[in-house]
């Protein structure tokens, strides 16, 4: 009612082109890298034809959708914004954002409840402290970033979200109390909520109004995309780990087949019941190989947020003007950034 009531705005209609081929290409291009990192190294070799074809198929759907983003009549993607640095700097800071987040919430509620023996309920109450930090610090980045700049409060925030991964990848140890992970994961909302603010804001007030869509669409997608990357990524580092401790630990295990797999072991220490059907020294030997696991992948994710921090120093150094503020500059500024 609110938006209806006090929101005023212009439309203009016009008819649209669909950039349909962009689209595909896109998509078979970001599946092809995807099936590849995450097969690669478990299901088949990193030196197989397998993952030649996927890497390849990636290298020629990439090539073929920037081709196609350089003619279309109105692509998903222009090229051009990604030309301007703080625009570029924005939307890999959103990628990483969103890499370092599917690494909070997919490995702390699989840490608390494989690991720890915590309850379903614990390990989503520990989560659900991200979403403390986090609005809290995309409302205070607002004022922040027009008394000193998008650079300043993006770099503490990565600053922020750097120092939370270090001390996360420090506590992901057997025995560990839950609620020191709680703690670190409400930081973990103050970083990432600071870095994901700063960078939408950066996109949206260096382009024109008409633009304006089109930029937030590709930082969001940047952030989606970090994710989806991450997933492929930090699972066959964790299912490496666990297949080769596996291969050592037959004497414990026994002769049965069903850890054979790296699914079946995170399924049966999830499960109360299989779980509790565990000696105490196979128990043991599956949570410090799944606590192995989860730790290499997440100093994956501390170097990730190495490389947000590096990136943050490309973003502009400037404050919002008045006229940036009010939204009426990007209207009809369209000096690159």
């Amino acid at each position: 009612m609110g938006v209806w009531v006090f929101h005023q705005e212009t439309l203009t209609k016009k008819k649209h082109s669909i950039d349909w081929l962009g689209s595909l290409t896109l998509v078979i291009g970001t599946s092809s890298l995807i099936l590849a990192l995450v097969q690669g190294g478990v299901v088949w070799a990193w030196s197989s034809p397998q993952s030649y074809l996927s890497f390849g198929g990636f290298a020629v759907f990439a090539a073929l959708f920037i081709w196609r983003e350089s003619r279309a009549k109105e692509p998903i993607l222009p090229l051009d914004l990604m030309r301007r640095r703080s625009i570029a700097a924005a939307n890999l800071i959103a990628l990483v954002a969103g890499g370092i987040t599917y690494g909070i919430t997919s490995f702390t509620p699989t840490f608390a409840q494989g690991v720890l023996g915590a309850s379903s309920i614990a390990a989503g109450l520990i989560i659900a402290t991200l979403s403390i930090g986090w609005p809290v610090a995309a409302t205070l980045s607002g004022p922040v970033i027009i008394r000193r700049g998008y650079r300043f409060t993006g770099l503490v925030s990565l600053f922020i979200t750097l120092a939370a991964t270090l001390l996360f990848a420090l506590l992901l140890k057997p025995g560990v109390n839950p609620w020191a992970l709680a703690g670190v994961t409400t930081i973990f909302g103050f970083g990432l909520g600071g870095a994901t603010t700063t960078s939408l804001l950066a996109v949206q007030t260096v382009v024109s109004y008409a633009q304006r869509g089109v930029s937030t669409g590709a930082n969001m997608f940047a952030r989606t995309l970090g994710s989806t990357l991450w997933v492929a990524i930090l699972g066959s580092v964790m299912n490496g780990v666990i297949v080769n401790r596996l291969a050592s630990l037959h004497r414990v295990l026994g002769n049965t087949q069903k850890f054979g797999q790296t699914l079946d072991v995170t399924n049966v220490l999830l499960d109360p019941a299989q779980r509790a059907r565990l000696g105490a020294a196979q128990l043991r030997a599956l949570t410090h190989t799944l606590a192995a696991g989860i730790d290499h992948a997440f100093w994956w994710v501390v170097a990730t947020a190495a490389i947000g921090l590096a990136l943050g120093l490309l973003m502009p150094t400037g404050v919002p003007t008045e006229a940036e503020r009010q939204g009426d500059a990007a209207r009809t500024s369209s000096t690159p950034a």
